[in-house]
């Protein structure tokens, strides 16, 4: 076997490229794909490495195939200007540090294998200053404004990129300049690539003061030389990026803070083309109950062409 992984729904273990490569079906929780043994419907997606067959059931000579083929241990990361630069691996028990349970961690460092680059676009519209975020302090969930949260959100996944050694880049949903300027890192963005990165980011956000709408769209459309870019780059090595929304809202015209049904179309249409056109999974992340915006994001996740 190539890649063991085991699907939990039943128990059987397959390659994990045949599982990606099951026909899927619609359901009401989700694409679900069936085991070719047993018939059980699963979420591919649920599927978890089997460390045992990885370890003990691969034929030797696939077992020196793949570590031919495995990755060097340090991380290629790409800039704007696709300059690639090489991060050293990070240190054994980083993930630990940060309370991340062993198996938890080890299956964390084989998928940061795959991945290239965590790109977030951080919601700074004026209804983050709404107060009914949560944020973590100690053990206990406080109330915070929703921009407090989407903060501390970008900060824990500053520190979790550094530990797997997986570049993340923080975009605002409003940038400084205006959707059409020139962006430059440390001004306009942030890029994280090891610890030492943090402060930036904490001080780069804590100079910004939220306010403006939701052009979701025409953000994502601004950001396609960067997704250019990463593809130039990255697009021959299979790795993937991920492009992370943290938001609070619903789609709405770049001059009104109304959502309207015509933002909502043109911003499902922006990332049907990022997940058709790139090697890019698309998550969002919302810190919000509000129906509109609810509604929404449920919208895209059923749509067949958004990853």
């Amino acid at each position: 076997m190539r890649s063991a992984s085991l699907v939990p729904a039943c128990g059987h273990s397959f390659c994990s490229d045949c599982i990606q490569r099951l026909p899927l079906t619609r359901t009401f929780s989700g694409r679900q794909a069936r085991c070719p043994i047993c018939r059980i419907d699963f979420l591919p997606s649920t599927a978890v490495p089997n460390w045992s067959l990885r370890s003990q059931a691969v034929a030797p000579d696939i077992a020196a195939e793949a570590a031919a083929v495995q990755p060097a241990r340090s991380v290629a990361t790409f800039s704007v200007a696709e300059e690639p630069r090489v991060q050293a691996t990070p240190p054994e028990g980083a993930l630990e540090a940060l309370q991340v349970p062993p198996g938890l961690a080890r299956l964390v460092r084989d998928e940061a294998n795959r991945i290239a680059l965590r790109l977030f676009i951080l919601d700074n519209s004026g209804s983050t200053l709404n107060l009914d975020g949560h944020v973590m302090k100690g053990a206990r969930l406080i109330q915070s404004t929703r921009w407090e949260e989407i903060c501390q959100s970008a900060q824990i996944a500053s520190s979790l990129g550094a530990a797997t050694g997986v570049p993340c880049e923080f975009h605002l949903l409003n940038p400084l300049r205006g959707l059409n300027g020139d962006m430059i890192e440390g001004e306009d963005y942030i890029r994280t690539v090891r610890d030492a990165d943090g402060p930036r980011l904490s001080a780069f956000l804590r100079r910004l003061t939220p306010g403006g709408v939701t052009p979701l769209a025409e953000r994502l459309n601004s950001l396609s030389p960067r997704f250019d870019a990463f593809k130039r780059v990255a697009g021959h090595s299979g790795r993937i990026a991920f492009l992370v929304i943290l938001t609070d809202g619903a789609p709405t015209p770049p001059n009104s803070g109304t959502p309207t049904q015509g933002a909502a179309e043109a911003a499902l249409g922006a990332l049907r083309r990022i997940s058709t056109s790139y090697p890019v999974r698309l998550v969002c992340r919302l810190c919000t109950d509000d129906d509109s915006a609810v509604e929404f994001w449920n919208r895209a996740d059923e749509e067949e062409e958004v990853s």
